[in-house]
């Protein structure tokens, strides 16, 4: 009697246990996805990727920050474009969606969220500066000093 207890516990039992792994696994498969839709790169793939695409004008180096962050330092060629102006959404739109584009900020959140921006319109190759350029200067990378003059 207490071993057909035990066997109808088992499935039960079983389920109860593997439900942990489970949440795991679907928390791995949709970090995956998020990184994928978002194509984050590394400070270093996008220096090899500003290096291939030195002698093409296919290639846009997006600077997100604010007109004054960018006269701080910014990568080399970047085109200013600050998120929080009213009309960032419209000076996105005018951009060429058959286009590269490497968008960068501070830290990494104004250009994810220019890069969903930019998928929404229909903009290919978009790819997000991981950490922004404060993790391209912690990497050893330069970046460039101007006036504002630059920005769009």
């Amino acid at each position: 009697m207490k071993s057909k207890t035990l066997i109808s516990w088992l499935p039960i039992f079983c389920l109860l246990v593997s439900i942990p792994f489970i949440v795991i696994i679907n928390r791995v498969i949709v970090s995956a996805t998020i990184d994928r839709t978002t194509d984050n790169i590394t400070p270093q793939i996008a220096a090899q990727l500003i290096q291939q695409q030195s002698n093409k004008r296919s290639l846009v180096i997006l600077d997100v920050r604010t007109p004054q962050e960018y006269a701080n330092g910014h990568l080399d060629r970047a085109v200013n474009v600050d998120f929080y102006r009213p009309e960032f959404r419209q000076a996105i739109d005018r951009l060429e969606r058959q286009k590269t584009y490497l968008i960068y900020c501070h830290s990494g959140v104004r250009s994810s969220r220019s890069i969903h921006l930019m998928r929404a319109m229909g903009f290919k190759q978009v790819y997000n500066l991981e950490g922004g350029i404060r993790r391209w200067q912690q990497a050893g990378f330069v970046t460039t000093l101007s006036s504002l003059d630059n920005s769009h």
